[in-house]
């Protein structure tokens, strides 16, 4: 016993030497030493003004496209980004979101399919060369929201990756902001309740049988408005959208530009 013992005094000074210097090794230089926040920044045009009906005529819900979206200030990957290991992060020819905060940060923009975080490329020194990358957890599909990143988390890029700006956002590429209401299949009878959301719908996807589908992703699990209280409305991405009742059984869902364009920051 007092053999193994000793051996073992001799060896926790060389474990403790090895996992300082893999920790030293590990850490990488991201420009800010505490949880920073960044934020994402988007420009959206708006749409001409509509009218639909949600209640009356046989109709118990419509969606309503009101506005554009496109990150303020893009970038578009010049090569592969990979991980520490050499396994690839984000694909080349991928566009990513430049976030406001004190050191050069671009993210992905649509989170991948399957996945639970977003990949966030860091350039501390400010030179062109995203040199390390932290991923980070957001709910939403797209990165509207602002990101805590936490410098512990960071790890360095199997090699340095350059990006070129994306000045213009063709209006093909661009998100379709719609607002929605609907009536539940329950209330329809009596017509005293409407949800009320705000949602992004993506385009030109693929079902399992090869036909065309759109998804449709919220921001807001949306509100429940009651209809005897209307009109109802909400000023979004410089837009009036309410909902409105004629007096006479009918509710409208009805949007209103007030600018042509805009940037905005979720949170």
């Amino acid at each position: 016993m007092r053999f193994r013992l000793a051996h073992l005094a001799l060896l926790l000074p060389i474990c403790a030497a090895v996992s300082q210097t893999a920790t030293a090794r590990d850490a990488v230089d991201v420009g800010f030493t505490e949880p920073t926040l960044f934020r994402s920044s988007w420009s959206f045009a708006t749409q001409p003004a509509q009218s639909h009906a949600v209640i009356g005529d046989g109709v118990n819900a419509v969606r309503i496209p009101f506005a554009q979206l496109w990150p303020t200030h893009s970038l578009r990957l010049d090569g592969v980004a990979l991980d520490e290991r050499g396994r690839e992060l984000i694909p080349a020819g991928s566009a990513l979101i430049v976030l406001d905060g004190p050191t050069r940060v671009a993210c992905e923009i649509l989170r991948p399919s399957g996945h639970e975080n977003y990949v966030c490329l860091i350039d501390p020194g400010a030179d062109g060369t995203f040199d390390s990358y932290i991923k980070t957890f957001a709910s939403f599909e797209y990165l509207f929201n602002s990101v805590m990143l936490l410098p512990g988390r960071a790890r360095a890029l199997a090699g340095g990756v350059v990006a070129s700006e994306l000045p213009e956002w063709a209006a093909d590429d661009r998100i379709q902001m719609v607002a929605g209401s609907s009536i539940d299949d329950d209330d329809v009878f009596f017509a005293a309740r409407a949800r009320f959301s705000f949602c992004v719908e993506r385009n030109g996807l693929s079902n399992i049988w090869g036909g065309a589908q759109t998804a449709t992703n919220c921001l807001t699990a949306g509100e429940t408005v009651d209809i005897t209280t209307l009109p109802f409305a909400r000023r979004v991405l410089g837009t009036v959208v309410a909902l409105r009742s004629n007096g006479e059984g009918q509710v409208f869902l009805e949007t209103r530009p007030l600018v042509e364009t805009g940037t905005t920051s979720f949170n």
